[in-house]
């Protein structure tokens, strides 16, 4: 908890913020989790936003996907968002590839073969 605190008024003070200028924002995580609150400075990058959630819900920052206000946050660190006080914010994480010796790679005419039926049959409706 301690290390949370250190962090929120160090991404207030990056963002030339107090800390008492900061807006909380709801984590809703896609599965059974309950929601939780992070107070976060009202313009972050979305880098260093990504970082903030993963490290409250501890979760894997490299393949957490952020949705706010219906649209999924872009990768770029130089990208900022603007947060509003009483803000959703949905949290997913991307699942791991299947190891290398799971995948299937001398089957792939299958897979062509299933897209191509695939876009027949959604024409067809």
């Amino acid at each position: 908890k301690r290390n949370r605190i250190e962090h929120e008024k160090t991404m207030a003070a990056a963002a030339g913020d107090e800390p008492e200028t900061t807006v909380e924002v709801k984590l809703r995580a896609v599965g059974p989790s309950r929601p939780t609150n992070i107070r976060l400075p009202p313009l972050i990058s979305v880098a260093d936003l990504r970082r903030s959630v993963a490290l409250d819900r501890r979760l894997p920052e490299d393949r957490l996907r952020l949705v706010l206000r219906g649209t999924t946050l872009p990768w770029g660190d130089d990208t900022h968002v603007k947060l509003r006080d009483g803000d959703s914010l949905m949290v997913a994480v991307a699942p791991k590839p299947p190891a290398k010796h799971l995948r299937d790679d001398d089957d792939d005419d299958d897979d062509d073969e299933d897209e191509e039926e695939l876009v027949r049959s959604s024409q067809n409706i």
